[in-house]
């Protein structure tokens, strides 16, 4: 695989895989840096990535992973959780936003890790379940359910807000 191939497979996801950066690491500097890091990592196995069936959900994965090891030196844990992760969901409002979506936003947060973690992927960044088993390492089944429990939570929680006035 040459340079331009690289660009063309890995690099041009560089804006999803910062956004996905952001979401654990809430630093600009580290996001950049882990990014770097990453494209130094694929690029060193730019002769294996035909083997993968998506480049993306392997560099999504290896993004994630090693935004976990940065927080883990950071914070010095050995055993680092998702539940003990930074809000994924870190929108705040703006005048281009309405109340609603920062309400749902907020709800998001409110969620466990692993479904706050699936929700972000699938309903704001857009990826499919294939790509969301890939990257997460989770059975289909898996993500379906806690797709729908997340789904099911934020549901009743608003319902339940509107029906208290808030």
């Amino acid at each position: 695989m040459d340079e331009k191939q690289f660009v063309n497979l890995v690099v041009v996801n560089e804006s999803k895989l910062a956004r996905y950066g952001w979401y654990y690491l809430k630093n600009i500097d580290d996001v950049n840096d882990t990014l770097q890091d990453l494209f130094v990592r694929l690029w060193k196995m730019r002769f294996t990535l035909a083997n993968y069936d998506s480049v993306l959900a392997l560099s999504m994965t290896m993004m994630r992973n090693m935004c976990f090891d940065k927080l883990r030196k950071q914070k010095g844990l050995v055993n680092l959780s998702i539940d003990q992760l930074p809000d994924i969901i870190d929108f705040p409002p703006n005048e281009n936003q309405s109340t609603e979506i920062t309400k749902l936003y907020l709800e998001i947060n409110k969620l466990t890790g692993l479904q706050k973690e699936i929700i972000t992927l699938k309903d704001i960044e857009g990826y499919d379940y294939q790509e969301i088993c890939q990257i997460l390492d989770l059975e289909i089944g898996a993500v379906r359910t806690n797709l729908c429990r997340a789904r099911q939570k934020i549901r009743d929680r608003i319902i339940k807000n509107r029906e208290n006035g808030r």
